[in-house]
């Protein structure tokens, strides 16, 4: 499962989210966040589901 960083990073930047903003909405560390965007962590479901809640869209909108 490849997730999308740089898509996420497009959802967040459009919703006008800092990564702190983002981390906190979903619970997760600001490092984690700027990883994921990054694509230099493999990331658990559950905190795919965490930024996908955070950020109103889908897991499967996230991974491809």
């Amino acid at each position: 499962m490849k997730v999308k960083g740089s898509y996420i990073k497009e959802l967040r930047i459009n919703k006008k989210l800092t990564q702190k903003q983002l981390a906190e909405l979903s619970e997760i560390s600001e490092s984690m966040v700027s990883k994921v965007e990054l694509g230099v962590k493999s990331t658990k479901v559950e905190t795919l589901k965490k930024i996908a809640n955070a950020l109103s869209t889908t897991m499967d909108d996230l991974v491809g």
